[in-house]
């Protein structure tokens, strides 16, 4: 049995799936985010590993989005 995403990871912790899982694809669960926290995956903003600040340079508003200056060579360089 495969599970996969924060979530899933996160509730595994409480043995939900003992002896049931032999995959787990963890998403972002290494790290956490703002989003995982607001939904309760993680009980405290000290445990977000990662934050990265990138330039807003377009927004849309009709569409409800914006444009960053960040993309794979930003989000995947270890420095």
């Amino acid at each position: 049995y495969s599970i996969g995403d924060t979530p899933c990871c996160s509730s595994s912790n409480n043995n939900d799936y003992t002896g049931i899982i032999d995959e787990m694809r963890p998403g972002n669960f290494a790290f956490y985010d703002v989003m995982q926290y607001q939904i309760g995956s993680n009980k405290s903003l000290d445990q977000i590993a990662v934050c990265l600040a990138c330039p807003v340079v377009a927004k849309h508003d009709a569409r409800n989005q914006i444009v960053v200056y960040g993309g794979a060579v930003h989000l995947s360089l270890d420095s």
